[in-house]
């Protein structure tokens, strides 16, 4: 691979790196939002539920692409001790996603432990000096004799919402981890590559919009 190539080849991984930051942040934001919203309401509608575990397993696909990706980007040290925590921080995605990518078999599993086919999500909301809301979602037909619960003691907690959790079969999934986890690699991405404005590498085109209008009205 010459030089040229090897440009490209960096370029093209790294947008695909680029934006899965960027997805996930956007889901990330979007799912808190929409988490403080039922926490204050305690009245979730459907498309709530819709919304929120479509940011929740956006974040997972999100974390795994961006986690395979950034192993073969060039110009990274992969034994520096901050890849390292990043890596060991998103390969936990790899159980949910493993089951999400083989759902299909796992059915009968579901069925005999009564869990939902999305899982359960929980978190803490809170709302007052001292005062928290322990809460849980779940979406369809089964759930099982317990219901899990998030534990706040002796952890930091984010303000209104935190301590959010996804729980499936053979995993809990630590969201609030992931996300602080991938700003922090986005910031040793920042130093280590020297990135510009917008997270773009140097030397490299913007994104862009093209727009055409058609007039069909006039013969």
């Amino acid at each position: 691979m010459n030089q040229s190539e090897l440009n490209q080849y960096k370029t093209i991984r790294f947008d695909g790196i680029r934006y899965s930051i960027f997805m996930i942040e956007v889901a990330f934001q979007r799912l808190q939002q929409k988490l403080n919203v039922i926490s204050e309401s305690r009245d979730p509608g459907f498309y709530d539920y819709a919304e929120v575990f479509l940011d929740v397993w956006s974040i997972v696909d999100s974390g795994l692409r961006l986690l395979k990706l950034s192993h073969g980007l060039p110009g990274i040290d992969k034994n520096t001790s901050a890849f390292k925590n990043f890596s060991k921080s998103l390969e936990v995605l790899e159980n949910p996603r493993h089951f999400i990518q083989h759902s299909d078999s796992q059915i009968n599993n579901l069925i005999t432990k009564q869990l939902p086919f999305w899982g359960y999500l929980t978190w803490c909301w809170t709302y007052g000096n001292g005062k928290h809301r322990l809460l849980t979602l779940q979406q369809g037909s089964l759930a099982g004799e317990v219901i899990p619960a998030v534990n706040p003691l002796g952890k930091r907690i984010n303000i209104p919402v935190g301590l959010i959790e996804l729980h499936g079969i053979n995993f809990k999934l630590d969201l609030n981890n992931v996300v602080w986890s991938m700003v922090e690699f986005k910031k040793y991405l920042e130093q280590t590559l020297n990135l510009k404005k917008d997270f773009i590498l140097p030397g490299t085109a913007n994104d862009l919009l093209v727009s055409i209008d058609l007039d069909t009205t006039k013969k």
